[in-house]
């Protein structure tokens, strides 16, 4: 016999309620149509016992705060379907205003070069490719699998982003004054209790080191700062707690006109920053 399909949304949806879920009605809907392959309004009366167990499997991995887009197996960025996964941080919307700041700032320009910093599993990097298609997009990830998933990323949207695997912290001369803007969403968060999504993300991706979190975003603003052309922009994402202290960091790598940009809810959040007119390599 098989089980009523809106029966398994209700049941579905009170779990996730239940369990502190931010949007348990959107949740519940994407899990079944992610067992059913069909969106919402395709579904049928009812499913077999099969799928609805296979609904509450999936259902309790979320109770337990495991991330949807784990669950699923993707995350949307921009536009963007990239493939997801416990190897790489999940992306968030605050990142896609910072993003959408470098596009913007990208788009008068004609073949601008730029490089993304601890790219994860590509999506700042993809996203300007998509969005800025005269661009030619460098991505940096010191993770192997986090890289993979990258380049898989790109392939599938046949994007032409070019994916390294190296350590953002260290300097590569040959880069020296070539990037017209260098972006990046580093590990940054300061030490304290996450909430039970973000703890699933791998450590490397999320813990800046320090006291304040900021040792490895002050290493790559450092090295970043010297693959700047003269005039071009770094553009680099922080903790809401760190906004000052990411303009001082610009100061001391030697750029100029640092200023803080909020995020959707008026948190400080990136940092922006420029190469003076001339500049020594």
């Amino acid at each position: 016999m098989g089980v009523g399909t809106r029966e398994v949304f209700r049941e579905a949806a009170e779990a996730l309620r239940r369990a502190g879920v931010e949007s348990p009605l959107l949740e519940a809907r994407a899990l079944i149509e992610y067992v059913l392959d069909a969106k919402q309004y395709l579904w049928p009366r009812t499913i077999d016992e099969d799928a609805a167990s296979r609904v509450r499997e999936l259902v309790g991995r979320r109770v337990t705060r495991e991330p949807l887009q784990h669950i699923l197996g993707t995350q949307w960025f921009m536009g963007l379907e990239l493939a997801a996964g416990p190897a790489v941080m999940c992306v968030r919307p605050e990142t896609e205003v910072m993003t959408q700041w470098a596009i913007e700032w990208l788009s008068p320009r004609n073949t601008a070069r730029v490089l993304d910093l601890c790219t994860g599993s590509g999506a700042i990097a993809l996203a300007i490719a998509d969005r800025v298609p005269a661009a030619r997009v460098t991505a940096v990830e010191l993770s192997t699998e986090a890289c993979r998933l990258a380049r898989a990323n790109a392939s599938a949207l046949s994007l032409p982003v070019t994916v390294i695997e190296a350590d953002a912290t260290v300097l590569n001369p040959r880069w020296l004054a070539t990037f017209d803007l260098v972006i990046s969403n580093p590990p940054y968060v300061p030490p304290r209790e996450l909430p039970p999504e973000v703890a699933y993300d791998p450590a490397m991706a999320l813990w800046g080191g320090g006291r304040d979190g900021l040792d490895i975003p002050s290493r790559i603003m450092a090295v970043a700062a010297r693959y700047l052309i003269p005039g071009g922009a770094l553009v680099v994402e922080h903790d809401d707690t760190q906004g000052a202290s990411m303009r001082a960091l610009a100061v001391d790598a030697g750029l100029i006109n640092a200023r803080t940009f909020s995020d959707l809810a008026g948190r400080d959040r990136f940092v922006v920053s420029y190469a003076p007119a001339t500049m020594e390599s």
